[in-house]
């Protein structure tokens, strides 16, 4: 039996579930006779949509940690309610097949990911924090971004997910951020892949932190601390 909670204590957050049947490696282009034709590549990024500019939807991101920032112009805009800012999953091809450089593209396909700020005041979120795991099959930074790839049990219920400070460590040069996941409910429903962005801003701009530990519950390979230096 889960620990009796009151929803208040949840964070509604709404999982964007990866049904994008856009994301692949790539394609290729077969001629007449069958001669093989140009290869053109497919590339998939998680990047921050900046709206619309000039009829063009405009994104930005970084390959990895601190690497330069990336911007990539749409031929057309983006038909979304979505505020700049917004993370999005996005697949396109683009002049060249030259995948982390700044240019014109041809979008594809998108889709809005789970995203949120660090939780600062959830002391909720932070004692059961490991209370239902995931699978995860990746975890990366980008800028001021804590990207996941992971596998969670569909529920369309409140839950909590999201990576929550130990408040304790705040002001320590490596701040203590745990991936926290809690269903509201017990349920035993199939497990959906999930792509997400955690905005770590708040964390690693104060004075003196040198980077983050990050704990998650991973019935892949166990429980796993992760250190992402600044």
């Amino acid at each position: 039996m889960k620990p009796t909670l009151s929803l208040k204590t949840f964070v509604n957050r709404c999982l964007s579930c990866l049904m994008l049947a856009f994301v692949a490696a790539g394609v290729t282009g077969c001629g007449h006779d069958g001669v093989d034709g140009p290869v053109e590549m497919d590339f998939t990024e998680i990047v921050t949509f900046e709206g619309n500019r000039d009829g063009r939807a405009v994104f930005t991101f970084s390959k990895v940690d601190d690497s330069p920032l990336i911007t990539l112009t749409s031929s057309s805009p983006l038909v979304t309610d979505d505020e700049p800012g917004t993370r999005m999953l996005v697949n396109y091809t683009m002049p060249g097949n030259q995948p982390y450089t700044s240019g014109e593209i041809t979008l594809r396909g998108w889709a809005r990911i789970t995203q949120s700020p660090v939780m600062t005041d959830n002391p909720d979120a932070l004692k059961f924090w490991d209370l239902d795991p995931l699978w995860l099959y990746s975890v990366w930074r980008s800028g001021y971004y804590i990207n996941l790839r992971v596998r969670l049990t569909y529920t369309a219920e409140p839950r909590v997910f999201g990576l929550v400070l130990d408040p304790s460590t705040a002001d320590s040069e490596y701040p203590t951020l745990y991936l926290a996941h809690i269903i509201s409910t017990d349920v035993d429903y199939h497990d959906r892949d999930y792509y997400a962005s955690f905005d770590i801003s708040s964390v690693c701009s104060r004075s003196g932190v040198k980077g983050v530990r990050i704990y998650v519950n991973d019935t892949n390979i166990g429980r796993q601390i992760f250190t992402f230096l600044f």
